[in-house]
């Protein structure tokens, strides 16, 4: 009992919130998210990680998910290391994906707004209206995304893990909700595609699997809502601290966007094909709303030790075994109290971050 209370004695500080005004003027945003803010944030150099993240649900059941990072993210220490990531998954739960890395010199960013490169793939937009296109390994994308939901993040965009607010993980969400159009290629076939998309961007200056435990995140669309929530756990050198957020649309008009108070419970876990357990629900509630979310079908996992040369993975290993997991699931949305209280359908992404 003694070590566990000087234990948490020694513990540091609590995760800070980007909450108060002088947040907002040290980092140069207002309440209304700005063009730049999609822009790269970070150096790019050592020390730093940043990624810009695209998926949509398409009309013919199939989805695409593009990632493109500065750096994998366990490789934050190391210079500039550009990613892409592309999965596309057919309506039969059929997966085709490619992780490609390029050199350095064949990545380019604007800190004006998102105009991002990596190799011959691009991301291009101003909020409102954006231009994907991603090729790798016999796959390629050509999407636009029109922006429905008013761009958002949560306060001022930046959680901070120190007193001196100089350890930063930063996130903002372009697009909650759009409307997607364009191509899909796989092989020699190539399809014309509707559907709906998301779009946000993450930046850090720390270890993230140092600071955090796991996190949940998904997102959602019915007829009239859009979802979109996150739940991160700190580690015990920040008192196991959360980080929980949620946004609740319809029609384009934000009606819930905070999520202080959400619980979030995961239920029914189960041994995936890797050994690792997962969630077979999940279940998100704050004042007058509650989510559940079930029959998860899994569309990506990635063991994020495997891009480390083999002599550190083992190391790792022997302290932490971080996965990341992202599924499509079943969604039923409640909203409101007594008669007013609406019920809603649809589909899901989440996705299960775990860094133990």
């Amino acid at each position: 009992m003694l070590l566990l209370t000087l234990s948490l004695a020694l513990a540091g500080p609590a995760i800070l919130r980007s909450d108060q005004p002088e947040d907002y003027a040290e980092l140069g945003v207002s309440e209304e998210v700005q063009a730049f803010e999609d822009g790269m944030r970070s150096s790019g150099r050592r020390g730093s990680v940043e990624w810009w993240y695209v998926d949509a649900h398409l009309d013919d059941g199939s989805t695409v998910v593009v990632n493109f990072l500065t750096k994998p993210i366990m490789r934050r220490g190391e210079p500039l290391h550009p990613r892409l990531e592309l999965t596309v998954t057919e309506a039969d739960g059929t997966a085709h994906v490619a992780f490609v890395d390029f050199p350095a010199r064949d990545f380019a960013a604007s800190t004006e707004g998102c105009d991002v490169r990596i190799g011959a793939s691009y991301l291009r937009g101003d909020l409102a209206h954006y231009v994907l296109h991603a090729e790798a390994e016999g796959l390629s994308v050509d999407l636009t995304l029109e922006r429905v939901v008013p761009s958002w993040r949560p306060d001022a965009g930046v959680a901070y893990f120190d007193e001196k607010k100089r350890k930063q993980l930063g996130w903002v969400v372009a697009v909650p909700h759009g409307t997607v159009r364009g191509t899909v290629r796989i092989g020699d076939e190539v399809r014309e595609v509707t559907g709906v998309g998301y779009h946000d961007h993450n930046w850090a200056n720390l270890a993230i699997e140092r600071a955090l435990s796991h996190w949940y995140w998904g997102r959602a669309h019915t007829a009239e809502y859009t979802l979109l929530f996150v739940d991160a756990y700190g580690q015990r050198r920040w008192k196991r601290d959360r980080l929980s957020f949620l946004l609740l649309a319809r029609e384009g008009e934000i009606l819930v966007g905070g999520g202080a108070d959400m619980v979030t419970h995961a239920e029914d876990w189960r041994v995936d094909p890797g050994g690792r357990e997962v969630p077979g629900r999940l279940m998100i509630s704050v004042p007058e709303l509650s989510v559940r979310l079930t029959e998860p079908v899994l569309l990506e996992r990635e063991d994020l030790l495997e891009s480390l040369p083999q002599p550190v993975e083992g190391v790792l290993k022997l302290f932490m075994h971080p996965w990341y997991f992202r599924f499509e699931a079943e969604m039923q949305l409640g909203y409101g109290l007594g008669p007013a209280r609406v019920e809603a359908e649809g589909e899901a992404i989440f996705e299960y971050m775990l860094f133990r």
